[in-house]
């Protein structure tokens, strides 16, 4: 489903990633641990067209993606977040999270986003929040809420 392939970006004469190639299977949920300095962040920036692959290539659903711009990436159901949590604070949890949902691939209903926004506030333990304004949020509670909303573009369902 999501393929790189020897992967390589520099940045001036620093080489963030060298050869890097994985795989990743629908239905399954992977994580990338390694230390700071390792080219996580990096890696994801290449994936999600932040940042292009000096050399190598990223394949979605048999495509290749290599290069194409953040808000294409995203519209395929590819998406990320930040470091820094930074969610729209004048908008409660459950808003902030249907954004993802109506910009996720293919064209929603708001009702459909809607449902599918509860159904990542409670994936993420923000069930009980759901209602309340992101700015009355303690930082604990932002993290897993800025992270449900790139969640949604979902672009096949989960295996069960």
């Amino acid at each position: 489903m999501l393929q790189g392939i020897n992967i390589t970006k520099r940045f001036g004469g620093v080489t963030a990633l060298r050869n890097v190639s994985f795989m990743v299977n629908a239905g399954e949920l992977v994580g990338l641990i390694g230390p700071n300095g390792s080219g996580k962040s990096t890696l994801f920036s290449v994936i999600s067209g932040f940042h292009p692959p000096d050399e190598g290539a990223v394949i979605f659903e048999g495509r290749t993606i290599t290069g194409f711009p953040s808000h294409a990436v995203a519209r395929l159901g590819i998406a990320r977040t930040f470091q820094i949590v930074r969610p729209f604070t004048g908008m409660t949890v459950i808003e902030n999270v249907r954004v993802g949902a109506l910009y996720g691939r293919g064209e929603r209903s708001v009702a459909t986003a809607d449902w599918r926004a509860r159904e990542l506030v409670e994936f993420v333990g923000l069930k009980q929040r759901a209602d309340v304004p992101a700015r009355n949020l303690t930082l604990a509670e932002k993290t897993p809420g800025d992270r449900a909303r790139p969640f949604d573009p979902a672009p096949v369902a989960p295996a069960r």
